[in-house]
């Protein structure tokens, strides 16, 4: 028949030679599988949040305190600024917080020289984030009325409306 050709002991099957390929290119490269995506997760750029606690009708009191938390996992600088009860600003105390810290701070000792403590009618706490919750703060007013305390919490200014506002 074919004089000089070798013959395979067996016959060779394309179909089983093309199983064997395939097995063999499956091993070595991954998988395709049917995957979900991740979710889609939009950045927010930070913006400037800020927090309020309105004070104006609060006296008598022996002493008061700001505390305030760093809920993130990064240094937040942040802004405190105190308003008498007609709404003028005293100057603005700026503060760095450090990764998840919590810092007490006696509100006299924000206060301008010569300023009495009982003509404030606000204090609000800005800080530049993409979290409106990276900073929580909450005022504690001691010996209110001689006897007790008030917690008083630092909300989103957004919560309070102006009472000045006019239509244009």
């Amino acid at each position: 028949m074919f004089i000089g050709r070798v013959r395979p002991a067996f016959p060779l099957n394309t179909s089983f030679l093309a199983l064997a390929l395939v097995s063999i290119w499956t091993l070595s490269c991954p998988i395709a599988s049917a995957q979900t995506p991740p979710p889609f997760v939009p950045i927010i750029p930070p913006s400037l949040q800020t927090l309020y606690a309105p004070i104006a009708a609060v006296d008598e009191f022996t002493a008061w305190q700001l505390t305030i938390v760093n809920r993130t996992q990064q240094t937040m600088p942040a802004s405190i600024t105190l308003y008498s009860r007609e709404g003028n600003p005293f100057p603005v105390n700026s503060i760095n917080l450090s990764a998840e810290e919590t810092r007490r701070i006696d509100i006299s000792t924000l206060l301008p020289n010569g300023t009495i403590g009982h003509s404030v009618g606000g204090l609000a706490v800005s800080f530049l984030s993409n979290l409106p919750t990276a900073i929580g703060a909450q005022i504690t007013i001691s010996g209110y009325h001689g006897f007790g305390s008030i917690d008083l919490p630092v909300f989103p200014d957004a919560m309070y409306k102006s009472a000045l506002h006019r239509n244009s």
